[in-house]
């Protein structure tokens, strides 16, 4: 029912009544509250649900019905924690808000307050959340205002946290890893790759070591419960479900959502939410793949990718469970995975899988505040034969290479040149050393169609060689250099 409709029935159904009812509700204007006393607004759209019309039109005006979104505001900074005089100090001091209110009563200052009061505030705050819900479900506002968990701000422990140096420093909390120098127990991670590197296999083999609380490349996982929302070739994943089980045993504590989810849309984490606050206070929740969980987005805009990052980010607050994204590498693989910078920017660990003719990797690109950054893990993928003649694959590890805290991560091949070069040295090389002229024939059959092969070929060896590189020019004998890089560079869910 819209605003005026349900108008229109108040006046039919109860006449002056109904009216008067509305006006003795409302009450007196109270006293104005100094708006310094209150969370900043930031804060408040963060209570209120960071995407939500009412924070939205609180922080931008942008609204299609300007009096429902104002009301939808004002209900949703109830549901923030605020009474109906701190929700008025609120809308009167925000130029958005004051504005519809001055549209409201002809640019009467007076009479615009009391307007946000009578028909807003204190509606909002009339009889507690439970009415107020009722209320404004009427106005179909539910489905529009997207109502977050009706916990204050002081419980929910938002805002900044001040302390001096010394109460500072005597936090002893620190970085904590799932598994150490891969995966942090941190907010926001990525896995990314071409099709096809076998980004899902190494994901359903790192977090399956996390649920069991097994070992990963001989590092030991701390155990922890898993959820994956698997958006991307369901049949598949079971069959590769099916096949680690049939290799290394059941896996418990991990829990398989699919169907259909869209984080694009306001409200869409209350999707998730729930199942893992219902599972537990601390976990890893992987989305695959991100490109699926945001079907029509613009991957490049900030616009659509930054609202979905900070429902990603309303999903780990309410839940404290780390967030893991399986991505898809931009055309250029070295810029990391696609899309917009900022996600790019946001994450705290990053983990590229790459496919080349020798072998498949993943290896770590980037870790924020951990030991880890360059170290590879190296993988095969075997058929697995399941019964009634079906067949899985699984992920069988193929040794690795992991770096000391304070060691400098290795040169890379830069550009595809260069790792096709060294594709062709992995894939021929004898004991870590092949003959230059061997190699060069070599990548030049790999970069035939470029243009020049063989000078491709050479200058790409070179730029491998020079101090500090990948690769060692000892006479006629390239061979890798010592501590240097061993991998390449390049409708509704349903939960189980």
């Amino acid at each position: 029912m819209s605003a005026a409709n349900f108008l229109r029935y108040l006046r039919a159904t109860h006449g002056k009544a109904a009216k008067a009812t509305t006006r003795t509700a409302a009450g007196a204007v109270p006293e104005a509250v100094a708006p310094d006393t209150l969370p900043g607004l930031e804060t408040l759209c963060v209570a209120m649900g960071y995407d939500t019309p009412g924070a939205r039109f609180l922080l931008t005006g942008e609204a299609t019905d300007r009096s429902e979104a104002l009301h939808a505001a004002a209900v949703g900074l109830r549901w923030a924690g605020l009474d109906g005089g701190q929700i008025l100090a609120v809308l009167e001091h925000n130029p958005h808000a004051w504005e519809v209110a001055l549209a409201h009563r002809q640019e009467d200052a007076d009479k615009a307050r009391e307007y946000l009061w009578k028909h807003h505030a204190s509606k909002a705050a009339a009889e507690g959340a439970t009415t107020c819900l009722d209320v404004v479900a009427m106005f179909d506002i539910v489905t529009n205002a997207e109502l977050p968990n009706a916990d204050p701000i002081a419980q929910r422990g938002a805002g900044l946290q001040w302390a001096t140096v010394e109460q500072f420093c005597a936090d002893e909390s620190r970085l904590e890893w799932f598994v150490h120098g891969v995966l942090p127990e941190a907010e926001l991670c990525a896995v990314f790759g071409a099709s096809g590197a076998g980004k899902t296999f190494f994901v359903l083999h790192l977090v399956a070591a996390i649920a069991k609380g097994g070992t990963f490349y001989g590092i030991e996982a701390a155990q922890a419960p898993v959820a994956v929302v698997a958006l991307e070739g369901v049949h598949g994943f079971r069959d590769r479900l099916r096949a680690y089980s049939a290799r290394h045993g059941a896996v418990p504590n991990l829990h398989i959502a699919h169907g259909v989810l869209n984080l694009r849309e306001p409200g869409s984490e209350r999707e998730i939410v729930p199942h893992l606050q219902a599972i537990g206070p601390r976990g890893l929740l992987v989305v695959d793949t991100m490109a699926q969980a945001t079907p029509g987005a613009d991957e490049n805009s900030g616009k659509d990718m930054g609202a979905v990052v900070a429902r990603i980010k309303t999903i780990h607050r309410r839940t404290g469970w780390a967030v893991l994204l399986v991505a898809h590498s931009g055309k250029d693989a070295r810029a990391g995975l696609r899309g917009w910078s900022g996600i790019k920017a946001a994450l705290d660990c990053e983990i590229e899988v790459i496919r080349t003719a020798g072998y498949r990797a993943a290896t770590i690109s980037k870790l924020k505040d951990g030991a880890g950054e360059g170290n590879e893990f190296r993988f095969d993928i075997e058929t697995v034969v399941l019964s009634a003649g079906r067949t899985g694959a699984v992920l069988v590890e193929r040794g690795s290479t992991q770096f000391e805290p304070g060691t400098p991560a290795p040169a890379k091949p830069q550009g595809k040149n260069q790792e096709a070069v060294f594709a062709a040295f992995e894939l021929h090389q004898h004991g870590g050393a092949i003959a230059r002229a061997e190699l060069l024939r070599h990548a030049t059959e790999a970069l035939a169609g470029t243009g020049k092969p063989r000078d491709r070929a050479r200058e790409s060896l070179d730029g491998l060689c020079r101090p500090g590189g990948v690769l060692v020019a000892d006479g006629d004998i390239v061979r890798r250099a010592p501590g240097g890089f061993t991998g390449g560079s390049g409708g509704a869910i349903a939960w189980g």
